[in-house]
């Protein structure tokens, strides 16, 4: 599979994933399950923690995907900065 198709799916489940979690997670809350009662506790439950279980393997696909481009911009931000040269002044 090309990369960028993969990058692309990966990225795609992951956002999935986030929305699913994130959503269940709000209909599990006290507030809103009192207000809503539409879907019955044992089905937001298993789908929130297996939606969870998801995002978390997606995220680390997402960070073993892009693990070259978190080294290099590592190394660019934290790296040793190598001094300025300092241009000759023509001052006699």
């Amino acid at each position: 599979m090309e990369r960028p198709k993969l990058l692309f799916i990966v990225d795609a489940c992951l956002g999935l994933a986030f929305l699913s979690v994130a959503l269940t997670g709000i209909l599990k809350s006290r507030f809103m399950f009192s207000l809503t009662r539409t879907l019955p506790w044992y089905i937001i439950t298993p789908v929130h923690d297996w939606s969870g279980i998801a995002l978390v393997v997606c995220a680390i696909l997402h960070i073993v995907l892009h693990w070259q481009w978190i080294v290099a911009m590592t190394k660019k931000y934290f790296g040793k900065k190598q001094p300025e040269a300092v241009a000759p002044s023509n001052v006699e």
